[in-house]
């Protein structure tokens, strides 16, 4: 189960990698990573793989998408760079997915996040892992005060979750029944 979240920029990762863990604050515990990458090459190479093995870590997760807000940036970013993926469902659910499998377990362990900075992309997704494995949203931010999470990101992932109410739709309940007064007066 994953008691802590910490997110890297790909910088610090290389180093922590290139060193064989030297500074690493988790060498030797249980740890798990999700590793985002774009128009960078995949960060998670066969020998950075073994080497982030031997450290500690137990089983990782690579995903390829750009740093795009919304449909319409994506569509602009398209024209120019044509390899750009767009976050969507299928990431969403391979998040999902790992993280149930890493909750599951009855070991304690960190979950690390990357991308290019640390900022945004891996920002959205620590701050929706904390929220889906119901850790304390001060505590990461603590640990991670640089974040400023891709809000098209977390809102993808909170929807693909079912954690987001759906106020589009009333399901054939009135307002009024909801307990909502619209108007009292």
């Amino acid at each position: 189960m994953i008691t802590e979240i910490k997110i890297f920029s790909r910088q610090h990762m290389n180093g922590f990698a290139e060193s064989g863990g030297l500074n690493f604050p988790y060498c030797n515990k249980l740890w798990n990573l999700i590793s985002i990458y774009s128009e960078d090459k995949e960060y998670l190479t066969n020998q950075t793989k073994n080497t982030l093995n031997e450290i500690g870590m137990r089983r990782f997760l690579s995903l390829d998408f750009w740093d795009l807000t919304n449909d319409n940036t994506y569509e602009k970013v398209k024209i120019r760079y044509p390899d750009a993926k767009l976050f969507d469902q299928k990431h969403a659910t391979k998040i999902i997915k790992f993280l149930d499998i890493i909750q599951e377990e009855k070991e304690e362990s960190i979950l690390v996040v990357h991308c290019s900075a640390g900022i945004s992309r891996s920002g959205a997704v620590g701050t929706f892992a904390n929220d889906y494995c119901g850790l304390d949203y001060s505590e990461l931010i603590k640990t991670n005060c640089n974040i400023m999470a891709n809000q098209y990101v977390l809102r993808t992932l909170r929807k693909t979750a079912g954690m987001t109410p759906d106020f589009g739709s009333n399901n054939g309940i009135s307002p009024v029944e909801k307990g909502i007064i619209i108007n009292p007066f």
